[in-house]
């Protein structure tokens, strides 16, 4: 930027340096956003146009000078000055969210007034354009910038004072009162901004920012953790009595984390006594994500039946964490309010009115609910008791089988005193004793409880409810309100179970002819249209074919044979008529089949004589 001017030459930047006040000024007393982001309509336009034309006068009337091409050379800084300037209270919010004290948030009139870009920027780099007076004016408010920044944070304890106590009312504060209570607090955060009051401010930032536990809950609150398994497939497209069996699926697994132990186990309730052989064997860790191929194999004559059911089970380990926020007043103070008919969310700039359990993702859900925030806690009783409920749903097609313990973490203040609803233990225990998990977990803002639950297996969709009886004593209450007007809390938990997922897929086996005669050498040929009769859960086909031969049936649901996941029928018996049972299936579904002869005069097919035409039918309703 050019060289300082003259002193005759100060004008064009005091105009400046006045004109950037007015505009910061109003900006702030317009409350261009509300302290919870809100746009307030109209506003937006005129300071974008304001602002941008504090920038347009600064490049061409104080800092480019000589040719036109030198002012447009300022007027990039200039622009991103009054950028910076208007976006500001955008982020009033976020940047602050640490400087509470006594429940007041940094707002955006306020974050207008401390920062005005503009002024700062004329006053600290710019000062040899500006005249002896406006360097003075520019100083003062220096110092009154030094002193509101001590004061900013007591504003809402004179809220507090001064705010409605009744129907028309207001307390009265005196002079006096208020000076004392300025420089009180002006001592207090001195101390704050260097670091003195260090375990208070550790306490609302925690609060403030959701620590750790949150911050890991919110990150997974919509990842797929878990352990998905998919449909089995066969290794061949049909098995006879003399063929090894096989099947194989992938399991894919996402944790948090920690890992997950994974368990597989291959059975047949057809061949209970069968040793498969499958992998992987023995329990597994996975860390993160992972695929993991399964397969499992039964060998040759294990199924002495026409259908074999394989089953493949994955047990794993499995935490599912969720907090719940809610809000404290004092009673009396919380119906004040509402008798002044003020509603105390919007009083203290509270957006998020009905807090809900935020949960990780995974087969098993966790929610908890209290009482109806803000709760009011009457400070004149010598006990405060409530109900904190928590349920465990299984939100998958598996089966929870085995829930090995409860971490529950409550506000600072209260102690648990029952737990009903299924039989469990209970006791007091501290963050060391969850190591490696102790990093979300701090004594000094919350009490952890450890909870055993006696509860047997639950099936999917449904749920299980611990009713947890909580207690706070006198004693207790500055722990809970803590030195806000509405002190935000935390209940946590984290859920370690055992869940358990299977996939199973019935296999047609074909009996092998024994002897000789009932191999068949000519072309096999249906004679004229089957008789189908189907139910509910099987159907019977009956047809004739030309010459004596085994016969198979494959059938698909749905209209055509490009199924995956077919069956198939088979019949050993070599003669011209034969007799098929189509079961276990679907009610009231649409099935396709076709109809092979046996004989290696087909061998180019597998010794399969399939014929040109396909079948359809309906089973019955149930």
């Amino acid at each position: 930027m050019a060289q300082p001017q003259s002193p005759a030459q100060f004008a064009p930047a005091n105009l400046l340096f006045y004109l950037a006040i007015f505009i910061h000024t109003l900006d702030a007393i317009a409350g261009r956003l509300t302290t919870q982001g809100v746009t307030i309509p109209g506003g937006t336009a005129f300071f974008l146009v304001a602002y941008a034309a504090l920038a347009v006068y600064a490049a061409f009337g104080v800092f480019g000078t000589g040719t036109t091409a030198e002012k447009f050379k300022a007027l990039p800084i200039c622009l991103a000055i009054s950028a910076g300037a208007y976006l500001l209270p955008i982020f009033a919010n976020s940047i602050g969210a640490n400087w509470v004290s006594g429940g007041g948030v940094l707002t955006s009139a306020t974050l207008v007034l401390l920062f005005p870009l503009w002024v700062i920027y004329l006053g600290f780099f710019e000062s040899a354009k500006l005249g002896p007076k406006t360097r003075w004016v520019f100083g003062a408010y220096i110092f009154i910038w030094v002193l509101w920044v001590l004061f900013f944070t007591a504003i809402p304890k004179f809220q507090a004072v001064t705010a409605p106590i009744g129907e028309g009312t207001t307390a009265q504060v005196s002079p006096g009162d208020v000076f004392q209570n300025l420089v009180a607090v002006t001592v207090t955060n001195t101390q704050r901004l260097f670091g003195v009051a260090r375990n208070e401010t550790q306490e609302q930032i925690n609060f403030a920012t959701g620590d750790a536990f949150t911050a890991r809950v919110d990150r997974n609150a919509k990842a797929q953790l878990g352990v998905q398994l998919d449909s089995l497939q066969v290794t061949q497209p049909y098995f006879t009595s003399n063929d090894p069996v096989g099947v194989f699926t992938k399991l894919t697994a996402q944790t948090l984390d920690d890992p997950l132990k994974i368990t597989v186990k291959c059975s047949s309730k057809d061949a209970p006594g069968a040793a498969p052989s499958y992998s992987p064997l023995g329990e597994r860790e996975v860390f993160a994500q992972e695929v993991i191929d399964i397969d499992c194999s039964f060998p040759a004559g294990t199924f002495t039946k026409d259908l074999a059911a394989i089953k493949i089970d994955a047990d794993f380990t499995m935490q599912t964490f969720a907090y719940l926020k809610t809000y404290f007043m004092d009673r009396t103070r919380l119906i004040e309010l509402r008798n002044a008919q003020i509603d105390p969310f919007q009083q203290y700039g509270i957006t998020d009115r009905n807090p809900v359990t935020t949960y990780t993702n995974g087969p098993v859900s966790l929610a908890m609910g209290f009482s109806a925030p803000p709760v009011g806690i009457d400070t004149n009783v010598d006990e405060l008791t409530g109900t904190l409920g928590v349920s465990l749903r299984n939100d998958w097609q598996g089966q929870l089988k085995h829930i090995s313990k409860l971490h529950l973490l409550v506000p600072k203040g209260f102690t648990i005193t029952e737990i009903t609803g299924i039989p469990a233990t209970f006791s007091k225990a501290n963050c060391v004793d969850l190591a490696p998990l102790s990093d979300w977990c701090d004594d000094s803002i919350a009490n952890l409880y450890t909870v055993i639950p006696t509860a047997n297996p639950v099936a999917a969709q449904q749920s299980i409810t611990l009713r947890v009886r909580l207690a706070a004593s006198r004693s207790d209450y500055e722990a809970i309100l803590g030195t806000t007007p509405i002190s935000t809390r935390y209940f946590k938990a984290a859920a370690d179970y055992t869940y358990a997922l299977s996939a199973e897929r019935v296999i047609p086996i074909q009996r092998t002819p024994t002897t000789t005669t009932t191999t068949t050498t000519q072309v096999t040929v249906i004679q004229g249209e089957p008789t189908i009769t189907p139910g509910a859960t099987a159907a019977t086909v009956t047809f004739t074919m030309d010459v004596a031969s085994p016969t198979e049936i494959k059938l698909c649901q749905g209209s055509t044979m490009t199924c995956k996941d077919f069956k198939l029928y088979y019949d050993p018996n070599v003669t011209t008529t034969h007799t098929h049972n189509l079961t276990q299936l679907q009610p009231n579904t649409l099935y396709t089949f076709e109809i092979a002869g046996i004989s290696t005069a087909c061998s180019s097919n597998n010794n399969r004589c399939k014929q040109d035409k396909t079948y359809n039918f309906i089973t019955q309703a149930e």
